[in-house]
C-alpha cells in the first residue's frame, strides 16, 4: 500500500497525502497506521473508531500520525452517529476533526448536534448528493451556514460519486464553485483514491486534479486548497 500511495502522490506532483480509512476495513486501522507511521514526514491518517474508544487509544493513534476520525453514514462498514459526541470530546484535546460522509439532504437532522461539537467537521465529497439538484439541493444552504461558523471544512472530491457521467467534473462545477466562494480557506481537495466500491469508469487521478482548475480558476486560491488549508487541519 505504501508504495502505491507514494506512486500516486508522485503521479499527481504532490508532496504530502492524507489516507482515510475506507468503510470496507471497518474499524481495523492497523494498515493505515502502519503506512502513516512509516511515512510520517509525508502522510497523515483519518481512521474509523469503535464506539468505546478510550483516550489511551487516541494517544497511540495520534503518535502514529492520525489527525481525525471518519463517520460514514451512507455505506455498510462505517461507524454510526451514536457515539459522535463522546468521541469528539475525547479527541478534542488532540486537535482532531471528524470527517463526515452523509447526504446533505439529511443535514437538518444533524445540524444542531454538529454545531455543538468541540472539534471541526469536514464534509466529505461536497455533501455527497445528486448533482442534478445543484445548489438548490435541500441542505446545501444549511451547509453554507455551517461554513460560516468558521469550524467547518468541505472536501472537494468525489465528483464521480455525485454524477455517473463522464462529464462529472463539469457537472458539479457550480456546486464546487459556490463552496469555494463561500469559504476558500476551509476547502481541501481529495482524489478519493483508490476509489473503493467503484465497479466501472475508474477515474484518472490526473483528470481529477485538473478538475480543480475547472472549479477554481484562481491560482492563489488553488494553492490554499492544495497546501495551506490541509496543513492547517491535517499536519
Amino acid at each position: 500500500m505504501a508504495e502505491s500511495l507514494l506512486a500516486h502522490l508522485h503521479t499527481l506532483g504532490l508532496e504530502y497525502g492524507v489516507i482515510v480509512q475506507p468503510s470496507v476495513y471497518g474499524n481495523d486501522n492497523s494498515l493505515i497506521t502502519r503506512v502513516v507511521r512509516e511515512n510520517s514526514e509525508r502522510t497523515r491518517g483519518v481512521v474509523v473508531l469503535r464506539a468505546d474508544v478510550d483516550k489511551n487509544e487516541i494517544a497511540h493513534l495520534h503518535a502514529n500520525g492520525v489527525r481525525g476520525f471518519r463517520i460514514n453514514a451512507l455505506f455498510p462498514g462505517g461507524a454510526d452517529m451514536q457515539s459522535l459526541e463522546r468521541t469528539a470530546a475525547i479527541v478534542a484535546d488532540y486537535g482532531w476533526h471528524v470527517q463526515l460522509l452523509i447526504d446533505i439532504r439529511n443535514l437538518s437532522q444533524l445540524s444542531a448536534r454538529l454545531s455543538q461539537l468541540p472539534i471541526p467537521v469536514v464534509f466529505d465529497h461536497m455533501g455527497h448528493f445528486p448533482y442534478e439538484l445543484g445548489i438548490e439541493c435541500p441542505g446545501f444552504e444549511l451547509l453554507l451556514r455551517h461554513l460560516d461558523s468558521g469550524k467547518t471544512y468541505v472536501k472537494l472530491s468525489g465528483s464521480y460519486r455525485m454524477s455517473s457521467y463522464s462529464s462529472h467534473i463539469t457537472d458539479v462545477a457550480s456546486i464546487a464553485g459556490q463552496l469555494i466562494a463561500a469559504a476558500p480557506e476551509r476547502m481541501v481537495w481529495g482524489s478519493d483514491w483508490p476509489h473503493v466500491g467503484l465497479k466501472s469508469g475508474m477515474p484518472s487521478a490526473a483528470d481529477l486534479l485538473d478538475g480543480l482548475c475547472v472549479w477554481c480558476p484562481n491560482a492563489a486560491i488553488r494553492q490554499k486548497i492544495l497546501s495551506i488549508n490541509p496543513l492547517n487541519i491535517y499536519f
